[in-house]
């Protein structure tokens, strides 16, 4: 569970910076982030505290991830990819026809922790498959 441990410890500390900035300084946020100049503190606060959640479970599972991670694969999972491909068909029907490219970014933005996770989980799985397969052997 040592990958588990470190890509959620990770996860942890950028999505509280990011909640931090989201919450303290929103203006700043939503221009280094999304690019957008706008200052929408009701969005802000919406999706600053969001993120505390996301926080929340993703230093559960750096933590204890055998407690945590079927709740953070319940909810990251789904999110992340849903909101990633959400924003490949906006880029694509040309929802945003001035922030294609940003459309893209924040896609990729929330496809890349998506494989990661996936990754992890899978490698861990296997690890713990085949050392119960030497357990076995060996008795």
């Amino acid at each position: 569970m040592r990958y588990v441990q470190i890509l959620f410890g990770f996860f942890a500390a950028t999505t509280l910076v990011l909640s931090v900035v989201m919450l303290y300084e929103p203006k700043s946020a939503w221009y280094n982030y999304f690019n957008i100049i706008e200052n929408d503190k009701f969005v802000s606060i919406i999706y600053g505290s969001a993120l505390v959640g996301e926080f929340s479970l993703q230093a559960g599972a750096a933590l204890w991830p055998e407690r945590y991670l079927q709740a953070v694969l319940t909810f990251m999972l789904p999110y992340k990819l849903v909101c990633s491909l959400t924003m490949l068909y906006a880029w694509k029907c040309d929802w945003f026809p001035d922030r294609g490219r940003d459309c893209l970014l924040i896609a990729l933005n929330y496809f890349i922790p998506f494989v990661l996770i996936v990754l992890v989980v899978v490698v861990e799985g296997n690890h713990k498959a085949i050392s119960k397969d030497k357990e076995m052997k060996q008795s």
